[in-house]
């Protein structure tokens, strides 16, 4: 397992999950998130390796921020860790602004 490249924010928000060339789907709660990974905890637990598109439903949009593919590095009981690998770049910018306020909110 690589050591974390981004600090990484608690923040609690539902998400939802699909698989990219693997038949999963799923939904849970992302649980921290940092710009370049974040951890779900979740019932549908996809194995190392596994690409994913993911839907986070944040407070600042009534829309959810998409990533477009996401690679699970580490599973652990009901959690997995993943690390965002491609998305959009208006998306990307989302994710920005979201992290910026996270280090406001805890006095960074």
């Amino acid at each position: 397992m690589k050591p974390r490249m981004a600090e990484r924010f608690s923040h609690r928000t539902r998400v939802s999950f699909s698989g990219i060339g693997i038949e999963i789907k799923g939904e849970g709660t992302l649980s921290d998130l940092s710009k370049t990974g974040c951890r779900i905890e979740s019932d549908t637990r996809p194995p190392e390796g596994t690409e994913l598109k993911l839907e986070i439903f944040l407070s600042d949009y009534a829309w959810p921020m998409r990533i477009d593919r996401a690679v699970v590095r580490w599973t652990k009981g009901r959690a997995f860790g993943l690390e965002l690998v491609s998305l959009q770049s208006a998306q990307r910018d989302r994710l920005t602004r979201i992290i910026m306020k996270f280090k406001q909110d805890v006095g960074h």
